[in-house]
């Protein structure tokens, strides 16, 4: 076998190529639509398999498995339980297709993996190809989603997301689906993209509303006929496989449940917005403690993008054109139709039908925040890389810093002004720190933007003119140091018991955690009802438990308007099990009165829960205290089984 030698001069000259390389030309906009759309699959597809990479080697439990495990029916988990009403009768095909692989035979593991991948290569190639729409520059557009990654995204109108995944998935799924089929429809691949817009309401309910609304905007805006039957064929089809698998559901998934009286309805509703709704999801903002700012921060997002896209629209210089202008025009008429529905929400609480408040409507702006990210990140590289100014150099630096900051920072750094994210904990001068920066970050784009000022850099021959290309490489290097990260120890992947140990789901402190989890846990009898706080300093989370499939319980019980009658279900067993003496007693006092409760509670009681519930054990912290004898301990967890 013949050895290749390399000469000298030829690694010099091989260095001296790869010094040589523009990214002035890498990330230059490209000349036409006709040029944007002929990039379009490629970008898309790229940044797929950028994102299938992340979601693999980075995975996390997402609800969706989670939920098909119960629909699959692998758990054994009773139909009167609130969570089980609720997840299992609420119609979703992420649940549906994760049930289905689930009862096919593959592990609960492998088919989170799966969706891991799937969904984060979802986002990565809906940021990717929105990208390539605004700014027209392929490159530039591939880079933007390995950015994001490690940032926090802020502005998130009461409804969290996180990029790529997040557990509590379904959201985030919805966004990043809607963005993908609009810029699929702009794109020019119009009947995939329709087709879509008619299957989107088995994946978000939601969503697919606000997709809707976008489909019209566009429909109007390129004075397109929408009843061609090249048109409505490919949007046909779709509604019918929509609505062949909302049968499959309801005759074969979605269980019985009792009628309920109006007057049920109307208390269940109102004990669920007084305990969870007007404190998470479905926040006002006039009930917030400062009213003044607690309204900047929920429309920062909406500001910024207006300011951004006006400054782009004045530079007239093809900033906003064709593609990217549709983009934007759609999402700004969705964003008037969230906005509208939110002052309504504000100033008529009680004039607006409660579907709209039970859809979130709010959640639709989040668009905004994902443009406005988007947005802020492309045009900074573009400025300082391709433009060469300086003032944009300046912002580059501190976009760097941040993106390297935020890879080993465990909450993660947000790239907008937010005085009132705990960024750094309760450390005030920590946090308005933060703040500054990012405010002086935006005021260089918006100052480099409208060309106040900073000159231009110096040529690339220096070290101080290649600065951009420095600090492009930097944040390549964050995002591939994190995937080498995962990719050296692919054991995660394969071991979902490895995967929990690593990530700190057990306590590694604690070396006979395995054999409880697998003796009192997987082995274990009944049910599991797990008490409040239980994990609480043990170093033990709840993710390591969905590997079980054993049937997880615990109160507070809860539900969702989605499904009143799990509010019901909900009321019964927090009377029965948790001592609930008023039905309109708030989850915080439950949680409060129930140690007491619990302690007072005689063999007898607990024997006669376990005939009526199936609950085989009790699963608690060291500091509470029951009349049943100590099975098992695992730091400060205790475990009791109930008396058969």
């Amino acid at each position: 076998m013949n050895s290749v030698k390399l000469q000298p001069g030829e690694v010099m000259r091989s260095l001296a190529e790869l010094r040589s390389i523009d990214l002035r030309s890498l990330f230059a906009p490209l000349p036409s639509a006709e040029a944007v759309n002929g990039a379009f699959a490629r970008t898309a597809w790229l940044a797929a398999l950028l994102g299938l990479i992340q979601g693999l080697l980075n995975p996390q439990w997402l609800n969706n498995v989670i939920d098909g495990q119960l629909i699959a029916g692998v758990t054994g988990c009773p139909t009167w339980l609130p969570e089980y009403i609720y997840e299992v009768n609420s119609f979703s095909l992420m649940n549906q297709s994760a049930a289905a692989l689930i009862h096919l035979g593959l592990s609960d593991w492998t088919v989170n993996l799966i969706f891991s991948a799937g969904f984060a290569a979802l986002a990565y190639a809906s940021v990717a190809t929105a990208a390539l729409l605004l700014l027209r520059a392929p490159l530039l557009a591939l880079l933007i989603p390995l950015v994001l990654t490690d940032l926090r995204l802020v502005g998130d109108h009461y409804y969290r997301i996180d990029f790529p995944l997040d557990r509590s998935i379904f959201g985030i799924v919805g966004m990043h689906g809607t963005l993908m089929i609009l810029t699929l429809l702009i794109a020019g691949r119009t009947r995939l993209a329709l087709f879509l817009v008619g299957l989107f309401p088995a994946v978000h309910a939601s969503w697919a509303i606000a997709l809707w609304l976008m489909t019209g905007v566009w429909f109007l805006l390129t004075k397109t006929n929408p009843f061609k039957r090249a048109l409505l064929i490919p949007f046909i089809s779709g509604v019918a496989l929509f609505l062949v698998i909302g049968a499959i559901h309801l005759n074969f998934i979605k269980t019985e449940q009792p009628q309920m009286d109006p007057a049920q309805v109307e208390e269940a509703w109102q004990r669920f917005m007084r305990d969870d709704g007007r404190k998470n999801h479905n926040r006002l903002i006039g009930e917030q403690a400062n009213v003044a700012l607690e309204s900047v921060q929920f429309f920062t997002s909406e500001i910024l993008l207006l300011l951004l896209a006006g400054t782009l629209w004045r530079r007239r210089s093809g900033a906003l054109l064709g593609g990217g202008a549709r983009l934007l025009q759609a999402v700004f008429g969705l964003m008037a139709v969230a906005m509208a529905i939110r002052l309504a929400l504000e100033f008529a609480t009680e004039w607006v039908p409660r579907p709209l408040d039970v859809l979130l409507t709010s959640r639709w702006m989040n668009l905004d925040a994902l443009l406005v990210h988007l947005l802020l990140i492309g045009w900074i590289i573009r400025l300082a890389v391709v433009e060469r100014l300086r003032l944009a150099l300046w912002a580059l630096g501190l976009l760097t810093v941040i993106d390297l900051g935020s890879a080993f920072y465990k909450r993660r750094l947000p790239l907008l002004p937010c005085p009132d994210c705990p960024t750094f904990s309760e450390r005030a001068l920590a946090n308005g720190s933060f703040v500054a920066v990012t405010t002086i970050l935006l005021a260089l784009l918006i100052a480099a933007l409208w060309r106040r000022g900073g000159g231009v850099l110096a040529e690339r021959d220096s070290w101080r003119g290649r600065m951009p290309e420095i600090f492009v490489g930097v944040m390549l290097l964050v995002w591939g140091g994190r995937a080498l990260y995962h990719a050296v120890d692919l054991r995660q992947i394969v071991d979902p018991l490895y995967f929990s140990e690593r990530h700190r789901h057990t306590p590694r402190h604690c070396d006979d955690w395995k054999r409880f989890y697998q003796e009192r846990i997987v082995d274990g009898d009944g049910l599991l009802m797990v008490g409040p706080q239980a994990f609480e300093n043990t170093h033990f989370n709840n993710s390591a438990l969905y590997l079980s499939r054993r049937c997880i319980m615990g109160p507070p019980f809860g539900g969702h308007p989605y499904s009143l009658d799990s509010l019901l279900s909900s009321r019964k067993l927090n009377a029965q099990i948790a001592c609930a003496p008023d039905p309109n007693i708030t989850g915080a006092e439950l949680v409060a009165a129930l140690p007491a409760c619990w302690a007072n509670k005689s063999e007898a009681e607990w024997r006669a829960l376990r005939r009526e519930y199936g609950i085989g054990a009790l699963l608690l912290n060291a500091r509470w205290r029951v009349n049943l004898p100590e099975s098992d301990r695992l730091c400060d967890l205790r475990l009791y089984e109930l008396p058969k």
